[in-house]
């Protein structure tokens, strides 16, 4: 595979295309299987979901891109009881599970979570069944916890993961970008509002 270019656009940067492409991507059944809300989005409800992101200092949503095609989706949640930052993200096609893209997503969730908006904690909860993200977290981090959570009436088995922006600078981000920067150029681009910023992966502690 021949390294690529790597570009994150935040909602505020996206066309409107775009911004009704997240819902199809989302309501595949490969997506929604990993998901704690299964059910297929409508358009008035995405509609509404997306204007309410919009309006939330605490929410942040990107499309990720290689080489000016996208391939995955991020949310992060600020969550400011517990100070930390909550991250959600999914491919958008399910032939990229196999071409390595979710290590990719992975990486670079984290990555812009940390040092490019500034968070200092993170947090994750991920279905037991979800084999593919578990085995990439267990591979750069030790803090993963099972446990049982109650949402509107259901128990789901889940694995919690935890990080901070110190171990990620120091530790975990090594792991993975050793391997991601064989496929993906340092130098990537961040798209939010009318600004774009290009900044540079360092795996140096």
């Amino acid at each position: 595979m021949k390294r690529m270019k790597f570009k994150a656009v935040e909602l505020s940067s996206l066309d409107e295309d775009t911004i009704q492409n997240i819902r199809g991507w989302r309501n595949q059944d490969f997506v929604r299987q990993n998901m704690f809300c299964q059910d297929i989005i409508k358009s008035e409800e995405h509609n509404q979901w997306i204007q309410k992101l919009k309006a939330d200092d605490n929410r942040n949503l990107f499309v990720f891109y290689l080489d000016d095609a996208p391939f995955g989706v991020v949310i992060y949640t600020y969550d400011t009881e517990n100070n930390r930052v909550e991250t959600g993200f999914y491919l958008i096609k399910e032939e990229y599970q196999q071409m390595g893209y979710g290590v990719i997503l992975s990486y670079f969730a984290s990555e812009i979570a940390y040092n490019v908006l500034g968070y200092d904690n993170g947090y994750g909860e991920i279905l037991e069944h979800n084999k593919r993200v578990i085995r990439i977290n267990r591979y750069i981090r030790k803090d993963i916890k099972k446990e049982q959570i109650n949402l509107n009436g259901r128990e789901y088995d889940i694995k919690t993961v935890k990080g901070t922006r110190q171990s990620w600078n120091d530790f975990e981000k090594h792991k993975l970008g050793m391997l991601v920067l064989k496929f993906v150029y340092e130098d990537y681009e961040v798209l939010s509002g009318k600004n774009t910023n290009t900044y540079k992966v360092s795996l140096k502690a």
